[in-house]
């Protein structure tokens, strides 16, 4: 066990700490550099470092910190400051843990990427995207493809807002963004076993439609009846007429 040494003794007394020379010791005083969450005592090292970080941790302060914060702000990933200076992202986590190291955030990091030109031309090209959308539509017939990730992850789209209101006013009980086989419901209105899908304008694509068309003899063939409103911005006096008359049949088909 290490004795306490107080403040302000002279480096051969210090020496004694662990058994350490005078030249390590004096090594020691010079690199330390606590400008962070502890002071650099005057007259001499403070034992209590060493007692707190121990010997693994206590030399990671001996680390070029400053060095390492100025390039990893110019543009250095992680990974380029460990092949630099011989670290690893123990030594890294350790420094951003006890304010010794900076690290960016998200935001940060997606925008330097931007500067440094890192996501131009990161676009398949197109016979990689018809490969893709074969290999997907294969296991589709297949039996194979476990359908697309869940929409409950993301908000309600502005329509989609729009008619779970509806519904709630009009006393409707639904379940959004039900699972059915492979494909997700907007809104399942189980006790009557209806559909109700709001369709973008993307629904209006051909490959689209033809997906569409084989989800709906899916849900028919399951005892589903689906209903389907093209959505219509409200913004104009005709939108508005058009999506209130879409919602009157929608009540009535209901009954």
């Amino acid at each position: 066990m290490m004795k306490h040494i107080g403040v302000g003794r002279s480096t051969s007394q210090i020496s004694e700490i662990e058994g350490k020379s005078q030249t390590m010791v004096m090594k020691w005083l010079k690199k330390f550099d606590l400008k962070t969450k502890h002071k650099k005592i005057s007259g001499g090292f403070d034992p209590s470092i060493y007692r707190k970080y121990g010997k693994k941790y206590s030399s990671y302060l001996l680390l070029p910190w400053e060095s390492i914060q100025k390039y990893y702000d110019g543009g250095l990933s992680c990974r380029q400051l460990n092949d630099k200076f011989k670290l690893n992202n123990a030594k890294l986590n350790w420094a951003t843990k006890n304010g010794l190291l900076k690290r960016r955030t998200l935001k940060e990091s997606i925008q330097l990427a931007k500067d440094l030109g890192k996501f131009e031309n990161r676009h398949h090209s197109v016979s990689t995207k018809k490969k893709l959308s074969n290999l997907i539509k294969n296991r589709i017939e297949l039996g194979q493809h476990k359908g697309f990730p869940h929409r409950k992850k993301f908000e309600m789209s502005y329509p989609e807002r729009f008619f779970s209101l509806m519904l709630k006013n009009n006393n409707i009980e639904y379940e959004f963004d039900k699972h059915v086989g492979k494909y997700w419901i907007d809104f399942a209105i189980k006790n009557k076993m209806i559909a109700l899908e709001i369709d973008g304008s993307q629904h209006k694509l051909i490959e689209r439609k033809r997906s569409d068309d084989t989800k709906d003899k899916f849900l028919i063939e399951n005892g589903w009846k689906v209903y389907r409103i093209p959505w219509k911005s409200i913004n104009s006096e005709s939108g508005k007429l058009y999506i209130k008359n879409e919602i009157d049949k929608f009540l009535e088909f209901c009954k």
